[in-house]
């Protein structure tokens, strides 16, 4: 399984994204579990298209959401009170064996304490950029929108 931050996508979490989807390139034999969102996955599932490498792309919804084909997608439906995104998750990864997660946000981290709950071999990417500039605090964003903007 190849999990995806959803938060922000960046040159280097897609080249990344593009390194670890290359390995598993080489490995042959591993179908790649792929969840069905925009960004990172949509960019793995598009490399997997397009390398012939066998994948599955899971999601909640009746057509893909991330321009992937139907025939490598599988719906999943949420139980009651259970998110759609999160029913996805928890289906992968009991499916799978091992989890690659790319990226540093939230979900990220959820999704790699989840998998080693169950037990999973979890490895994580990430490749944080090098700010250039030192960021600049604006109050008035905090204002506006409750958080600050770095600009």
């Amino acid at each position: 399984m190849i999990y995806g931050t959803k938060e922000i996508t960046t040159p280097a979490l897609l080249d990344q994204a593009r390194l670890t989807v290359t390995r598993l390139h080489l490995l042959q034999g591993w179908n790649v579990l792929i969840h069905d969102k925009h960004g990172l996955d949509a960019e793995v599932a598009r490399l997997c298209r397009e390398w012939h490498i066998p994948h599955t792309v899971f999601g909640s919804t009746v057509r893909p959401r991330n321009a992937a084909s139907l025939k490598g997608y599988e719906r999943v439906l949420a139980g009651a009170g259970q998110s759609r995104d999160n029913a996805v998750i928890h289906y992968m990864l009991n499916r799978c064996s091992r989890v690659i997660v790319i990226g540093e946000s939230a979900d990220c981290l959820a999704v790699r304490t989840f998998a080693r709950v169950l037990k999973k071999d979890v490895h994580h990417r990430a490749d944080v950029p090098v700010l250039v500039h030192t960021p600049v605090m604006n109050t008035d964003d905090l204002l506006l929108h409750g958080h600050f903007w770095a600009g």
